[in-house]
């Protein structure tokens, strides 16, 4: 008896298909695709866009010094930057924005010195481009805590993977590369592979068409409340929010069905 029992567990497994869960805590969700996003999600954010903000923000100083008193700390904080505290607002332009919004803002600052406009926006451009030609990511970026292992536990199991980001495309695929983690993922997408970003439901569409995903049994992982809409806008299943500070001060994703600081509680069941 016990050996039947055994050939019908199989058998209807054969006929119905293994599930996969992906299980957060004690919480389960039957899925077989996930979405993340880059930064803050798969990568520490500070490591990369902390740093890079200030190298860019001394290098706008080195172009403006003879014309005003640049304050760094003041245009950090216009883009959502603490260069002091080396912290970020989540809910800020540099987490969520494209670099058109950081280049319209600083631009601003410098505007309201009293540099023209014309002047201010080639300052801010100059700066850009001269700090993206140079910029050693490699020597900055990290990962989140416990992301490979849950990325290789997820391909092992069959999970279909997709990066979704307001980055650009191809810095995106470059900071993953960096990390060797790009060939995880079958599709990556960054704001210019759509016509409206987060929270618009675009890029989870592009996504989802191109993995042959089952929305009912796809998830996000993201670091802000914009990428939890994104799973809401698109009918996804869940939307998972990380962040590093504590659970209790993560109101800003009040859209998310479940928070967590890394992924060592996360794990890919059948």
């Amino acid at each position: 008896m016990p050996q039947f029992k055994i050939l019908q567990y199989y058998y209807s497994k054969l006929k119905g298909g293994f599930h996969i869960h992906v299980t957060i805590h004690d919480h389960h969700f039957e899925a077989d695709t996930i979405l993340f996003d880059k930064d803050g999600t798969l990568i520490d954010f500070y490591s990369v866009w902390g740093n890079w903000g200030e190298v860019i923000l001394q290098e706008i100083d080195s172009r403006v010094k003879d014309r005003i008193p640049f304050n760094k700390n003041k245009a950090a904080h216009m883009i959502g930057l603490n260069l002091e505290a080396e912290t970020w607002d989540p809910k800020g332009p540099l987490a969520i924005g494209g670099t058109g919004d950081l280049i319209t803002l600083l631009t601003h600052y410098l505007y309201q010195h009293e540099i023209p406009w014309n002047d201010a926006l080639t300052h801010i451009i100059e700066s850009f481009e001269a700090v993206n030609k140079n910029f050693n990511w490699n020597k900055y970026i990290k990962p989140i805590n416990g992301v490979i292992d849950f990325l290789s536990e997820a391909k092992s199991n069959g999970i279909k993977m997709a990066v979704v980001t307001s980055d650009l495309t191809e810095d995106a695929i470059l900071h993953l590369k960096l990390l060797g983690i790009d060939e995880y993922f079958s599709t990556i997408l960054g704001h210019d592979s759509v016509s409206r970003g987060k929270p618009f439901s675009d890029m989870a569409d592009l996504a989802c068409e191109q993995l042959n995903a089952n929305r009912d049994k796809t998830i996000v992982f993201g670091d802000s409340n914009g990428d939890m809409k994104l799973a809401k806008n698109a009918n996804l299943k869940a939307g998972i929010g990380v962040t590093p500070n504590s659970v209790e001060n993560a109101s800003y994703l009040q859209d998310a069905e479940l928070i967590i600081n890394n992924y060592n509680s996360c794990s890919i069941n059948k």
